[in-house]
């Protein structure tokens, strides 16, 4: 699914509430419209840095992902050319009955407990870590594993005006936030602050039905003793580190 209104409809309703002429030219030659095209991409980017919404999701499973001997794995081998990764959100590699999920720790972590992973044994991995566009493996995989991910994403750019958006049920955030974008680049920040008040309220309003499911209640959990991993989990140097 995707938006209820294309990018077109969406500048043309924030040129509205501006009583702007979507024709008029800037001093840069530029016109509205171009300018509120682009502020459109600026508020879809701030929408998804403010929650990672579910509709910008994505699942993926491939086949072969890993190299025996390679720890990194860049963002474009993993989920294409055109992936728009915000945050990894569960990353497992597949070995049948062994298969685990491998837990996230920061770099400098994982360089203080193993400064080089080359020196050490290859195996099935177990912990990974994030290095710019890049994910790292450890231990070094020792054969081609299947890694089945879920990912948070930055929503698709727009390629015209006929281009809906990633969002769904979200028009009035994505008209809204235009607007703040483009009085906001134009200096005019009293009404920006006024428009950008109406934004916090309907993103609340937007978030309310993502953090209060109906169908879920929390759950409290006692600390465990130490992580553990599938298959020969005692090798591992992260054992004792809480999830």
């Amino acid at each position: 699914m995707a938006s209820d209104l294309n990018r077109g409809e969406i500048v043309t309703k924030a040129a509205d509430y501006l009583s702007r002429s979507l024709t008029a030219v800037t001093k840069s030659g530029s016109t509205v419209e171009s300018i509120l095209q682009e502020m459109y991409e600026w508020s879809q980017i701030r929408l998804a840095r403010a929650y990672s919404f579910p509709e910008l999701d994505e699942e993926d499973t491939t086949t072969a992902d890993t190299v025996d001997g390679t720890a990194q794995y860049s963002f474009t081998t993993l989920f294409g050319a055109g992936a728009r990764v915000k945050e990894i959100m569960s990353l497992v590699v597949e070995d049948g009955s062994s298969s685990v999920k491998l837990k996230r720790v920061l770099y400098r972590r994982l360089r203080k407990s193993v400064p080089d992973p080359s020196q050490l044994t290859e195996g099935r991995p177990n912990t990974y870590t994030r290095i710019g566009n890049y994910i790292e493996l450890f231990p070094i995989p020792d054969a081609a594993y299947d890694i089945h991910t879920i990912r948070s994403n930055f929503p698709t750019r727009a390629t015209s005006d006929a281009t809906y958006s990633d969002f769904e049920y979200k028009d009035d955030l994505l008209i809204i936030g235009t607007v703040v974008e483009f009085l906001t680049f134009y200096k005019e920040f009293e009404e920006a602050a006024s428009a950008n008040s109406i934004w916090k309220t309907k993103l609340t309003e937007a978030l309310n039905t993502i953090v209060h499911p109906t169908d879920w209640e929390p759950e409290g959990r006692a600390f465990g003793s130490g992580t553990v991993f599938a298959g020969d989990y005692w090798a591992m140097p992260n054992v004792r580190c809480n999830l």
